[in-house]
């Protein structure tokens, strides 16, 4: 996995797997704008403690 981070603050931002190429996850905690994108997965929620 490689991971994209912001060059201001070095919060992570974007993600990518090897194994879905060309596919490049962003986080939701990078996005301000409320009028954008709009969620379409939850990934990891089995994970979560």
């Amino acid at each position: 996995m490689t991971r994209g981070h912001c060059a201001e603050c070095g919060r992570s931002i974007s993600y990518e797997n090897e194994k879905r190429p060309g596919e490049i996850d962003v986080t939701l905690n990078s996005l301000t704008d409320r009028d954008g994108p709009t969620l379409r997965a939850h990934i990891w929620t089995e994970d979560k403690r």
